[in-house]
């Protein structure tokens, strides 16, 4: 006998999806405002989260404004090229678009249910308009959500990361779970107020890493990273001292010496402003640098504040860096690292991640080890950091294959620095769900 049991309760899910209120199951639209300084400084990933909110059906504003100092001078200026990237309807620009910033407008904007930074503003003092302090843009949105500039992968929490910070945000956004135990045990936050979500430029690096094609134009190309800070005060709290004097000339000679070599050099921003200002290098000093770097043929001198930094990163086959937030980039994009110490050699200690890392690097201390570690890289094949294959190593070395292997530890390693997939998204789901 037919049972009409389970087609009448077939029939009743049915008629429940075709006729329920499907406006109840509609995810509602947010009112974002996204503040913008330039691309590679504070604002890595913010285009990225633009197009992912924009697509999903919300309401996002962005707001271009340079970072000003005391004396409305720009310490970050705007990058008109990275504005440009957003729709002409949903930016303002209320310092004007270029120098000199005499005034910043007042923001005649609809109050948004999130306001996303990534600058900490008032932690380092401005003279920006009081709508920009974080007291100002708290007034812009029901929440304000940080996200922190770059990872902590070695050194300790510096000015950008304050302890006034907890009193200034709501939501702070980590890379991982080791930055998130700073925030908590060092800057006393809320642990309900620290969201590990992920470092959106590392999702930018493997995606063009497996795009890249390689320049055969050179054998090899080896990226120079120095560090910003010159100055060796603090360094217990943020492990300072940037080597570049130390290497500078040696880089240089190494390029000549090497003309089928390409040396990428990307200073940090701040390295020669803050060096001018704190008195180790004259602007005639930092002239001849870089009409020095330019002079070389097989030099290519990367600005940071105009070129990406994972473009520079993916080219590279050998890395060279002191004290740089900028190494959580290549360790995603798998390039093995030469670190040069400042001669403290207690550079890694601040917090869980720089512990791990110091495993995972080629240390050096003089251009000797440096040139050492480099003939070193080539024999593994450039591998990100290598041990010897111990089972198959004479097999291996009679066939003429390279017997080294990746550390098995590092690809753990890297999964904890790298632990979201998808950073927009997980932002977007975020804010839906909050």
């Amino acid at each position: 006998m037919f049972k009409l049991a389970p087609l009448f309760a077939l029939l009743c899910i049915l008629s429940s999806f075709f006729f329920c209120d499907c406006k109840a199951n509609e995810k509602k639209s947010k009112n974002v405002i996204i503040m913008i300084h330039n691309e590679t400084v504070y604002c890595k990933g913010f285009f990225e989260f633009y197009k992912t909110l924009k697509d999903r059906g919300h309401n996002v504003k962005v707001i271009a404004v340079p970072y000003l100092n005391k004396q409305n001078e720009p310490t970050v200026d705007m990058d008109i090229e990275f504005s440009k990237k957003f729709n002409a309807s949903d930016i303002q620009y209320p310092c004007g678009m270029q120098k000199p910033y005499k005034s910043c407008n007042k923001l005649d904007i609809e109050k948004a249910d999130y306001v996303i930074v990534g600058n900490p503003y008032n932690t380092t003092k401005s003279a920006l308009h009081p709508n920009y302090t974080m007291e100002g843009l708290r007034q812009l949105g029901n929440k304000v959500i940080y996200f922190v500039y770059g990872p902590h992968l070695f050194h300790g929490l510096g000015n950008s990361n304050s302890d006034e910070l907890r009193n200034l945000v709501d939501i702070a956004m980590v890379d991982s779970e080791s930055t998130r135990k700073l925030f908590i045990e060092q800057m006393k936050f809320n642990p309900e107020n620290v969201v590990v979500s992920g470092y959106q430029n590392y999702k930018n690096v493997r995606e063009k890493t497996k795009k890249f094609k390689k320049d055969k134009q050179f054998k090899e190309t080896i990226l120079w990273l120095p560090r910003w800070s010159l100055t060796t005060r603090n360094r217990e709290k943020f492990e300072g001292g940037s080597t570049f004097l130390n290497y500078y000339h040696f880089i240089c000679n190494y390029a000549e010496d090497n003309p089928d070599i390409r040396i990428i050099i990307r200073p940090h921003v701040f390295l020669f402003t803050q060096s001018i200002k704190d008195g180790f290098l004259s602007q005639r000093d930092v002239d001849q640098i870089i009409q020095k770097f330019r002079s070389i043929k097989n030099i290519v001198y990367s600005e940071q504040i105009h070129t990406n930094l994972e473009d520079d990163v993916i080219e590279a086959d050998i890395v060279i860096s002191d004290g740089s937030s900028a190494l959580g980039e290549v360790v995603v994009a798998d390039k093995p690292i030469i670190y040069l110490s400042n001669g403290w050699d207690n550079e890694f200690n601040s917090n869980d991640l720089g512990k791990e890392f110091k495993s995972f690097i080629y240390l050096a201390h003089e251009p000797d080890e440096i040139i050492r570690h480099i003939n070193f890289i080539r024999k593994t094949n450039y591998t990100p950091f290598a041990k010897p294959n111990l089972f198959l190593g004479k097999t291996l070395n009679k066939l003429g294959i390279s017997n080294w292997n990746e550390d098995p530890k590092r690809v753990e390693f890297k999964n904890k620095l790298d632990p979201i997939e998808n950073p927009a998204i997980y932002l977007a789901e975020y804010i839906e769900t909050h």
